[in-house]
């Protein structure tokens, strides 16, 4: 029993892996642009290690609710890392470092949209969607590493 779920999680990760190589080289033939390179990077940058989302916790969120987001952040980053080294998928092409399912930006967009909610809707909306672009843009994920991690936060959030 346990060797077949075994077989079926790698053929599905292997149907996964395929889908996700002909979706990102579509991206990236279609949507590439040397005008779009910049922002994309500073898009990326920008959400490196979700740093973005903890400063408006303490302008936003009473003290009660700042304690719980940031438990919640390190609890979410220590997931994703373990997840991370679990799976152990290569990042595509050549680029970045570490493992890349699931994308911890990804994550981290997904868990301080919904954290701000309506607070923070006309900048957290817009900045969270140029970030998780940007991962796929730059081919530092796969476009299931970037969905897995906004479905990660999104749990996070629910806990």
């Amino acid at each position: 029993m346990l060797k077949k779920l075994v077989k079926l999680g790698k053929s599905v990760g292997e149907l996964i892996q395929k889908k996700d190589e002909v979706l990102l080289k579509k991206i990236q033939k279609r949507v590439r642009h040397p005008l779009l390179d910049p922002i994309m990077q500073v898009a990326s940058k920008v959400g490196s290690v979700g740093l973005v989302w903890i400063p408006p916790a303490f302008i936003l969120l009473c003290k009660h609710e700042r304690l719980i987001f940031l438990i919640k952040h390190v609890g979410g980053y220590s997931l994703n890392f373990l997840i991370k080294n679990l799976i152990r998928r290569h990042r595509p092409g050549t680029t970045g470092f570490g493992y890349s399912f699931p994308s911890g930006h990804s994550m981290a967009v997904s868990f301080g949209i919904l954290t701000y909610g309506k607070n923070a809707l006309y900048w957290s909306i817009p900045l969270g969607t140029a970030i998780l672009l940007s991962r796929v843009y730059l081919n530092k994920h796969y476009p299931s590493d970037v969905l897995a991690g906004f479905t990660e936060g999104l749990l996070l959030f629910l806990i």
